[in-house]
């Protein structure tokens, strides 16, 4: 439990920080239009006093009314628009979190979490975390800036008055300490739903073909509805308790001015002498009618978004297992280039430590086992060392290697024909079509040899930095190996291109090689 709760309040003291001055600005500003909404109530209060007892309409008062209407108007529209930069670059925060998870992880990192739920995330949970940290504080700190604010005003004209309200308060933030935790429960239920249906969803249209082959397209389809039914009921269950907070608010609320009015009326009339509520001009007692409905109109504002911090606080929580996935940049790492610092194999042993240049073929070289694809591995971030750090600068990389994923579609969506004809394809009966030749999902219906020749082509085709290939030659005729070589060579002219390989040929065609059992050597 302990550590729970220290992993959670990371996530939220990160967006915290962040959101901090901008959190303050706009609450200032909020406090700003605050007092100008009192003003302008007081200001109408006045005026509409002067006109019915006097028959005047004071100067004084209707140039406030303006003043204080274009300050709280002002004040609250300049407020809001800090308040949503401020939430963007929260939310900005939390989306680097699912590109650093999804772009610098570990593979077993990544695949900890289904693609669907990914996706469902980063779709809602930034901008709900990022309300969280922004837009629910400061409703819950005007909640009681703003309540004291509206009861001093009121103490000016009727201290009983303000004191009648103060006494009605403890109920209703007891009743609404009760729904807050009822609201955060079922916010947290109605996450979990959400991140079940995601999963669920993107496993049904992965495996789609698979379920049309077996006729059970029926049967999943009733499982999802079931999932979607289960998120549907949650969300109902979340907007009931969030109805029935801001419904008993608004009684209460209407209740305490009610009792006012009656005693204020009371007192005018001269049917009794309450304290506080006789002898008042008409000005003051429209005063104190006003500045009424002010008392708890913050309460009512943290009532309306109270559904709203339960699924940001619910967001966070969820948040930060991706938070604690993603990896973060070490300040201790050299920045602008790749290497690595004290890399130890699991297998293998340690491995000295690496500068690599920003362009140009580096070949690791070694007999079987000595680590060449294990360190490969380690360099591309796929794989974790057993100690010390690996970096490649934050610069985009590609892999190839015989089992390489590849995407579904045609040949031409990936690669050029030149491309293409140099590394041998086209000459392939596997491609007779050229580049319309049509390619399974995953590259299954390719050979391990194909497959890592279309992922070089892939990389050739795309914006990397960092080229990673996994005995690039080997299980290749000779033309092949020598196309292959021949685009290695090409990529390396402007980015660092990494090999694990035992071809003699490649490794002499190398700017630097790495023996795994010897110190590293410049190539003449």
């Amino acid at each position: 439990m302990t550590r729970q709760r220290k992993t959670l309040s990371a996530a939220q003291a990160e967006l915290a920080a962040l959101s901090r001055d901008g959190r303050r600005a706009a609450l200032l500003l909020a406090l700003l239009s605050r007092a100008g909404r009192l003003a302008s109530g007081l200001s109408l209060a006045t005026l509409t006093g002067g006109i019915v007892m006097e028959g005047t309409v004071s100067a004084p008062a209707l140039f406030a009314l303006g003043a204080a209407l274009c300050t709280a108007s002002g004040a609250a529209a300049a407020g809001e628009a800090v308040a949503a930069r401020t939430e963007g670059r929260a939310a900005a925060r939390v989306v680097s979190w699912f590109e650093r998870l999804a772009g610098r992880a570990r593979v077993d990192e990544v695949q900890r979490f289904d693609a669907g739920d990914l996706a469902g995330r980063l779709a809602r949970q930034p901008a709900a975390a990022a309300a969280a940290v922004v837009t629910v504080p400061n409703a819950k700190a005007m909640s009681a800036l703003g309540l004291v604010m509206a009861l001093a005003a009121m103490a000016l004209f009727s201290w009983q008055a303000a004191l009648l309200l103060l006494l009605c308060l403890p109920v209703m933030i007891l009743f609404f300490i009760l729904v807050g935790g009822l609201t955060r429960h079922r916010a947290a239920l109605q996450e979990e739903a959400l991140q079940r249906v995601s999963g669920s969803f993107a496993e049904r249209v992965r495996c789609l073909p698979t379920l049309l082959a077996c006729h059970a397209t029926e049967r999943e389809a009733e499982r999802l509805e079931a999932a979607l039914a289960e998120h549907e009921a949650r969300s109902r269950d979340v907007l009931k308790v969030a109805f029935l907070n801001s419904g008993v608010l608004d009684f209460f609320s209407s209740l305490s001015v009610a009792m006012l009015a009656v005693f204020l009326g009371l007192g005018h009339l001269g049917l009794a002498q309450v304290p506080g509520f006789y002898g008042l001009t008409l000005a003051q007692s429209l005063s104190v009618l006003v500045l009424a409905p002010e008392v708890f109109a913050p309460l009512r504002r943290f009532a309306e978004i109270y559904h709203t911090a339960a699924e940001g606080q619910a967001a966070l929580d969820s948040l930060e297992e991706v938070r604690a996935a993603a990896p973060a940049a070490d300040p201790r790492l050299p920045t602008g280039r790749a290497g690595a610092r004290g890399v130890v194999l699991a297998h293998a042993g340690a491995v000295q430590d690496l500068d690599l240049p920003e362009r140009g073929l580096v070949a690791l070289t070694g007999p079987s086992g000595c680590g060449k694809t294990s360190l490969l591995r380690v360099l591309a971030g796929v794989d974790e060392a057993a100690a010390g750090h690996a970096f490649t600068a934050g610069r985009k990389q590609a892999w190839a290697a015989a089992d390489a994923w590849q995407p579904g579609g045609r040949l031409g969506g990936m690669t050029d024909a030149a491309t293409a004809q140099a590394l041998g394809l086209l000459s392939e009966p596997r491609f007779a079509d050229g580049l319309s030749a049509l390619i399974a999902q995953g590259g299954a219906d390719l050979s391990g040899g194909q497959r890592l020749r279309l992922s070089l082509a892939r990389a050739a085709a795309s914006d990397a930095g960092i080229v990673f290939a996994d005995e690039p030659t080997a299980k290749l005729d000779a033309q092949a190996a020598a196309g292959v070589r021949a685009l290695l060579g090409r990529l390396a002219e402007t980015r660092l291109v990494i090999v694990a390989t035992h071809d003699a040929e490649l490794a002499a065609a190398a700017r630097i090689r790495i023996p795994l059992a010897h110190r590293f050597e410049e190539a003449a």
